[in-house]
């Protein structure tokens, strides 16, 4: 029996090497909106060359390519067509695609093979080896088998621009053929089969836009023939969509009508456009298109506007009947207005826009130019609407500012508001025939005004909040003449009250009273109550009132919490309520004993501060470890005593002196002094480099040894002496502090409390003040000047040694003030000079020397008997010498110059001094100004030198 095709190719396959295939993502990963498939294979089809009228669809086979001989040895020649369907990419982009397969079974891979993919026609019903369908674009030509890096080998083939084109031919389906290469398609050498392609996709759908039109006010989108006005910069507007949800942005492109070529496009983040570039009249041209930030969509059809830049000149008329402008008060708050526009002949004004006092504002479409506005003043006295005429483009024109008087019609109120669901009092004034009222949402309740100046009635609040009420007048026909609202704050939080626990006093300590807790809301049975140490309740009486006794402690402020407990228990808002307890007996406090760091000790008098929270105190008594009374007079704020402790438990009781004689409560306060051993230095405080001399004295009296450290430096121990003391010496070196921490051991080797002992040790250099400096440059050559020294070295210090520029050595006595040693010093050169100083003990020993650097300028000295600089001297008519000196070296002359006269040029003497006379004819002030020359024309700072004159 002859071989079929189909039993050929079953045989095929069951000799075929299988392959194990990992496929891996190709090309862009996908982003927010986009899809990624695999596309449906709708079909696949083969071609045989021995069946030349017949194709072979979707078969059980592995698709056949090339020649391959049947179980006989026939060859049969073979192409594999394979359709994808495209309907999901319909309106999408596609941004990245695969087609790949595997060769599964080859001949000989020992024989170079061209394998081609060709886009073709469609598989058709009439297909057939002699009618294949058209090869339509050849998308690849590879060579496998022999020469390539694997066999059976991967064929792939990015398809990015066929789906696209697809796209735009609106094809339904792509067909795709495998074949080997016409010259070598009949060599049965080269035959294979491959494993059905998988054709991948990731898409995106292009935003798209619609209903072009501009807004603010609305306009249509205009035609050449009938063009939208719009203004300078306008809103532009498109209505976006996104079939991926994608955010979306606008480009914008116009152009003037006649000139196409001047297309601008421009993205924008909102409406608006900037149109300003455009001539009064020109008619725009605009387009639209949205980005999705992957994909531009379509353009939107073309729109015109004609640009108008021109809004109305001429401020709108604007009258009114019940409000007319000026300053007679009509019409009422809350009653409504009705106000009449018109544009004063201006063309194309579309709308008013008005906007009042408090910032409310408000449209009305014009007609012909005119329209009505309502507005209704929620307020009396002046008001003011600014007002305004609109044009087409929504171009706006010049303001009116419309000026009127609001009669104070609606009445004033006073509300006592009593809670939820209680009648409230509320009191209405004004002289109306009658008032209304009305909580919002309620119904209103109307009271005659009798008396024509007020009148009283109830009003009840359903809720808690601020409940909007309405308050109304009318006259005696009911016309209602003004109206107003008001926020009225409403709390069911229940009403506490104290007589003896309140603001108003200071309730003490141990004091009994009661607290009365009232409902304000409807059905209280109880009250939930909290001092702050846990919720408690009461019952209440059947008028919803409940009495509580309570007696006051701890002293301090007590904050109290109080709810109502309605049906079903519901809690209402709480009242929070506060009130002082003070403590009646005094307090006694030792700011010695507060310190972490110890300092009492038996022996050592200690300061306690007696003081009262009861203000009207006149003193205290006090005993000390069961002494005799000691009375003590001064204010309730506090006064010191002063005791000795022991060694162990002390007490101090006291009590405050009552006016009339009376007394408070006792207080009592012991205390055990601290133990750990007294520290001392000698000198107190030390300095560096110099022998300190620490002593340390037990408090317990069995002492035999101390433990003690230097600056946290190990542990050392010393014997104590006979007396329970120890010294020992300490010179400091590497620190400007002193700390000590020392114990005592007993005799039997219990340790006493550490002590720790803390001191700034003091430094013996000396310290330079001036107003000199290296920095900058003040005085001059021979211009005298201050320096000042000090040193924390006192009073070992008792003079200092300075030089200045290396030359003789001068003394100065120390002072020991704290204000230092002032000397004054005379410059010898301008630019740097340097001064060297130290101190010196009576001992003669000298401290390390201090160099204090400082720049002189060239500021020459000015001198007067009759008149010194700054000081109030003299007279009129007193002849004052005024003689000039130094600044710097080689000055020849100084220019003197009196106020705003001409300079005099005075040569110097041999000692370099110039001198002339002035005789100020006036008294006050006057200003004398000196400048030095050298030979060579340099030139001194300039010196002011003030003359004041006595009158």
């Amino acid at each position: 029996m002859r071989p079929t095709v189909r039993s050929s190719l079953a045989a095929l396959l069951a000799t075929a090497v299988a392959a194990t295939v990992a496929v891996f993502a190709t090309g862009q990963p996908a982003t927010a909106g986009w899809q990624s498939v695999n596309l449906p294979r709708l079909s696949w089809a083969y071609l045989d060359s021995t069946s030349p009228k017949a194709k072979f669809v979707d078969a059980t086979v592995p698709p056949p390519v090339g020649t391959i001989a049947d179980q006989a040895g026939k060859p049969h020649t073979y192409r594999s067509y394979f359709t994808f369907d495209l309907s999901s990419l319909k309106g999408q982009v596609v941004h990245s695609s695969y087609l790949y397969t595997y060769e599964d079974h080859v001949t000989d891979c020992t024989k170079a093979a061209t394998v081609e993919l060709w886009r073709t026609a469609p598989v058709r019903d009439n297909t057939s080896w002699k009618n294949p369908p058209n090869e339509l674009e050849r998308l690849f030509a590879v060579q496998v088998g022999s020469g390539s890096w694997s066999c059976p080998s991967y064929l792939g083939r990015e398809m990015v621009d066929q789906l696209n084109a697809a796209i735009v031919r609106r094809d339904k389906t792509i067909t795709f053929e495998y074949r080997v290469a016409a010259a070598q398609e009949a060599d049965v050498h080269l035959g294979r089969t491959i494993q059905a392609p998988t054709l991948s996709s990731t898409s995106n759908h292009p935003p798209t836009v619609s209903n072009p039109r501009l807004r603010y006010p609305d306009r249509p989108c205009g035609t050449p023939q009938k063009p939208s006005p719009a203004r300078a910069s306008d809103a532009l507007t498109v209505d976006t969509a996104d079939a991926d949800g994608d955010y979306v942005s606008l480009t914008f492109a116009t152009w003037p009508i006649d000139h196409p070529e001047q297309r601008k496009e421009r993205g924008i983040a909102y409406d608006n456009v900037d149109l300003s570039e455009y001539a009064d009249g020109t008619v725009v041209a605009w387009q639209a298109h949205g980005y999705d930030y992957t994909d531009y969509g379509a353009w939107s059809k073309t729109c015109y506007v004609r640009i108008d830049k021109q809004g109305p000149a001429t401020p709108p008329v604007v009258a009114s009947k019940l409000y007319p402008t000026g300053a007679v008060a009509t019409g009422g708050q809350g009653i409504k207005g009705r106000f009449r526009l018109d544009a004063a002949g201006e063309a194309n004004v579309a709308a008013f826009v008005w906007r009042d006092w408090q910032g409310l504002s408000g449209l009305v479409d014009a007609h012909q130019g005119r329209a009505v506005m309502e507005y209704t003043p929620t307020r009396s006295g002046p008001q003011s609407l600014s007002i305004q005429s609109i044009d087409t483009a929504g171009n706006y024109g010049a303001t009116t500012e419309y000026r009127f008087w609001v009669a104070a019609t609606a009445p004033e109120a006073t509300i006592d508001v009593a809670g939820v669901g209680l009648p409230s009092k509320i009191t209405l004034y004004g002289s109306a025939a009658t008032f209304g009222y009305q909580v919002q949402g309620g119904s209103e309740t109307r009271i005659p005004n009798p008396s024509g100046t007020g009148a009283t009635g109830q009003i009840v609040f359903p809720a808690t909040g601020y409940v909007k009420t309405f308050l109304r007048s009318y006259n005696a026909a009911g016309k209602l003449l003004g109206e107003k609202s008001v926020d009225v704050e409403v709390s069911d939080a229940p009403d506490v009250s104290s007589a003896e626990f309140n603001l108003e006093r200071d309730a003490l300590a141990g004091e009994t009273g009661t607290f009365t807790f009232k409902p304000r809301s409807t059905g209280v049975v109880g009250y939930a109550y909290d001092f702050g140490n846990g919720e408690q309740r009461i019952a209440a009486g059947a008028d919803g009132v409940a009495t509580l006794h309570w007696t006051a402690d701890p002293p301090g402020w007590t904050y109290l919490t109080v709810r109502s407990i309605g049906p079903g228990g519901a809690l209402s808002q709480e009242n929070y309520y506060q009130f002082n307890v003070i403590d009646p007996k005094p307090q006694i406090w030792a700011q010695e004993l507060q310190t972490t760091t110890r300092t009492d000790a038996p022996g050592k008098p200690l300061e306690l501060r007696l003081s009262s929270q009861m203000t009207d105190v006149t003193g205290f008594v006090y005993t000390f470890n069961g002494g005799a009374e000691q009375t003590v007079t001064g204010p309730w704020y506090g006064t010191v005593v002063s005791v000795t402790p022991r060694l162990g438990d002390n007490t101090v009781v006291a009590q405050a002196l009552l006016p009339g004689g009376g007394r408070s409560p006792a207080a009592t306060f012991t205390w055990q002094p601290y133990e750990a051993p007294l520290i001392a230095t000698d000198p107190s405080p030390g300095a560096m480099g110099h022998p300190v001399t620490v002593k340390l004295t037990s408090i317990r009296p069995d002492a035999k040894e101390f433990h003690y450290s230097v600056n946290w430096a190990p542990s050392q121990t010393m014997a104590a002496a006979a007396d329970g003391t120890a010294s020992f010496t300490y010179i400091p070196s590497d620190s400007t502090t002193l700390s000590i921490r020392a114990t005592s051991v007993a005799a039997d080797g219990t340790e006493s409390p550490e002590r720790s002992f803390y001191t700034n040790l003091r430094l013996t250099n000396v310290e330079v003040y001036s107003s000199y400096s290296e920095y900058w440059t003040s005085g001059g050559l021979g211009v005298p000047g201050t320096v000042t020294f000090r040193t924390e070295y006192v009073p070992e210090t008792v003079e200092y040694v300075y030089t200045l520029n290396a030359g003789p050595e001068i003394v100065a006595p120390a002072v020991s003030d704290g204000f230092g040693t002032t000397v004054t010093i005379v410059p010898d050169r301008t630019g740097l000079n340097v001064l060297v100083v130290r101190g010196r003990t009576a001992a003669g020993e000298l401290s390390y020397p201090q160099e204090f650097r400082f720049q002189v300028g060239t500021l020459p000295f000015v001198a007067s008997t009759e008149f010194p600089n700054g000081v109030w001297s003299g007279a009129v008519g007193v002849e004052g010498h005024f003689t000039a000196s130094g600044g710097m070296e080689g000055v020849t002359s100084f220019d003197f110059a009196f106020d705003d006269a001409q300079p005099v040029t005075v040569p110097v003497d041999a000692q370099g001094r110039a001198t002339t006379t002035y005789t100020p004819a006036t008294g006050g002030v006057h200003r004398l100004t000196v400048i030095g020359h050298t030979a060579a024309g340099t030139a001194t700072e300039i010196r002011y030198y003030d003359i004041l004159v006595n009158s």
